[in-house]
């Protein structure tokens, strides 16, 4: 916990006795925020979203992929 905390108080480039104090919601708020603006995090995100789809969507989702690909 004090590594999450000690990231996340210099990503916001606030003291870490300032983020410690936080009620734990906030920080884990914050935490899922920052994770929401990282771009490999989302990435990672979609992939595995897309692989726990049903065989049946994931095919569906290709083809309107490729169909709209080709305009």
């Amino acid at each position: 916990m004090r590594k999450i905390l000690l990231v996340l108080s210099r990503e916001l480039h606030r003291p870490l006795f300032e983020v410690m104090t936080w009620p734990e919601n906030e920080i884990i708020n914050q935490i899922a925020y920052n994770l929401t603006q990282n771009e490999d995090w989302q990435k990672e995100y979609e992939r595995q979203r897309i692989a726990s789809l049903p065989m049946k969507e994931r095919v569906a989702m290709a083809k309107a992929m490729m169909s709209g690909s080709g305009e």
